[in-house]
């Protein structure tokens, strides 16, 4: 995720050639918020000899100035420790689109559910949400 003053974005990517559907983990991850716009960016990545790693888009992102531990952090709880060989594979870019979330957009949020609270018993909801169709460009 990322967090800007003006807007949220919410990254997913795939390397399927075919199938344009993300994940989403909750019903708090597409929600909206009253206060700043929401998008979510879609890539879709294939393996490749050369191409970007997760170690050299860190190297930029680094230069970029966000701060590295905050990097090392994130990349840590998804199980991408330091020097790890998952980090040094490399993909080419086949598509990266920027999707604007929006009451239009298809989602669960808490206002999917009767006064936002979740059915008794129910403690969390996973889904998926195919994207193909939805108005998007490229990012």
């Amino acid at each position: 995720d990322i967090h800007t003053p003006a807007a949220d974005y919410e990254v997913k990517a795939t390397i399927s050639r075919y199938e344009s559907r993300i994940n989403v983990s909750g019903q708090f991850q597409l929600a909206l918020s009253s206060t700043k716009k929401l998008n979510l960016i879609y890539f879709r990545f294939e393996p490749a000899t050369s191409g970007d790693s997760v170690d050299e888009v860190c190297k930029r992102l680094i230069g970029y100035g966000i701060p590295q531990k905050t990097l090392e952090e994130a990349l840590f709880r998804c199980g991408l420790e330091p020097g790890c060989s998952a980090r040094k594979e490399t993909f080419n870019v086949l598509q990266a689109s920027l999707y604007h979330v929006n009451s239009n957009f298809p989602r669960i949020s808490p206002e999917s559910f009767v006064n936002g609270v979740l059915p008794a018993g129910i403690i969390h909801v996973e889904y998926q949400v195919d994207l193909t169709g939805l108005p998007h460009q490229p990012f």
